[in-house]
């Protein structure tokens, strides 16, 4: 496998991003459009598609990783130790962002969160091509994830009906706080989240520790898809056919295994897993389609400039949007004080905005305006060369 940087997949990976900010920092969260909100519990919108677009990207960029990392000379210890102090990192960083919040917001403190689990999700994905080169034996274990998913979503929802004496129905239908995910994060984390709540016994975690184990197919799924890009036994212009219809393929078998439990990115449920991997090889499809195989690259540069520091601007989109625009107060006329985002959504953009096109779309404009300034930094960035590893 040869290891070049793959346009596409910088592209790929900034569209992404631009989805997750679009999707989590709103101007106003109580106007937004059906499918920038995550689906309560079950079903699935394009919200709930951008984590996992992301996870796919981060699995697919693991293999050139270590293919550059080889080239260089380095051994697979060198590359699980870079890989282990690269994911303690992030992980780290995520913790204190969860701090933050819980201080500077009032929330309620949780372990995990969206760069917590690209932290397990990639270090997972590292040590799976490191342990088990064979394609054949990887496909194996990304089965059994799925599999042992599946048994542990089961296992309350058997529990009920055999102590009340009913057959056990599908599909399966886990409910909210009364599931082995969230029963898991609760025991284990009982302390870190509800010793101070006592009202509150049980709290749902998206990014539950026990759903990793299907993010982590996820992870597997972007493997599986940069071996089919990189196979030098595959002609080019096949290749986006290929990845076109295992997305197809994918999506398919996702929609179908709804038969036997739904949707649903709160619990990365295994027809979830297969759905939105799908989602994401038809997408990366046409990105490699157009960029690789045509030489259509122009119209993305805005996309790959992001795509090369995604987990920087995210975050800095997280400290701009999420903490220094709620906490910055500004006096306004009759003694009111708001903050600095509402300031800029009710005072500029509402009244200009609302009258005409409607509140969803004040609240769209606003994340719109935040995202072309960071688009500004990701091109300034992309042009002096500057590329934050995280």
């Amino acid at each position: 496998m040869s290891s070049p940087r793959l346009t596409s997949l910088d592209a790929f990976r900034g569209l992404a991003i631009i989805l997750m900010i679009l999707v989590n920092y709103p101007g106003n969260e109580n106007y937004t459009f059906l499918q920038l909100e995550h689906t309560p519990w079950l079903g699935c919108t394009l919200a709930d598609l951008a984590f996992p677009f992301f996870i796919f990207i981060v699995g697919a960029a693991v293999p050139l990783s270590i293919a550059r990392r080889r080239e260089r000379g380095e051994s697979d210890k060198m590359i699980l130790s870079h890989a282990i102090k690269r994911a303690a990192l992030l992980f780290f960083i995520g913790f204190i962002a969860n701090i933050f919040e819980m201080k500077a917001f009032g929330d309620y403190f949780v372990l995990f969160g969206v760069l917590q689990r690209i932290a397990l999700v990639y270090l997972a994905v590292v040590l799976i091509i490191l342990c088990l080169p064979r394609f054949r034996s990887r496909i194996l274990l990304a089965f059994g994830l799925l599999a042992l998913s599946l048994l542990l979503l089961a296992a309350v929802p058997a529990i009920d009906s055999l102590q009340n004496h009913e057959p056990i129905h599908l599909p399966i239908t886990p409910e909210r706080q009364h599931n082995l995910f969230d029963m898991t994060d609760t025991t284990i984390a009982d302390v870190l989240y509800y010793r101070s709540a006592a009202d509150m016994p049980a709290i749902h975690d998206p990014e539950s520790l026990v759903s990793t184990f299907a993010a982590i197919v996820t992870g597997l799924l972007g493997v599986f898809g940069i071996t089919l890009v990189k196979s030098s036994g595959v002609p080019e212009e096949r290749k986006p056919v290929l990845l076109a219809g295992t997305g197809v393929f994918l999506v398919m078998g996702g929609l179908l295994f709804q038969l036997v439990i739904p949707l649903s990115e709160q619990l990365w449920t295994p027809s979830f897993v297969l759905f939105s991997g799908g989602c994401a090889f038809l997408m990366f499809s046409l990105f490699f389609w157009a960029m690789e195989i045509k030489g259509w690259r122009h119209w993305a540069c805005l996309l790959v400039s992001l795509g090369k520091n995604a987990l920087f601007i995210y975050l800095l989109a997280y400290l701009l949007l999420c903490a220094m625009a709620p906490l910055v107060s500004l006096p306004v006329q009759g003694g009111e004080v708001l903050t600095l985002r509402d300031f800029l959504y009710w005072r500029f953009i509402v009244p200009s905005a609302a009258p005409v096109f409607g509140y969803e779309v004040a609240s769209l404009i606003y994340t719109v305006f935040a995202l072309a300034l960071l688009s500004i930094v990701a091109l300034w960035m992309d042009r002096k060369k500057i590329f934050v590893i995280l």
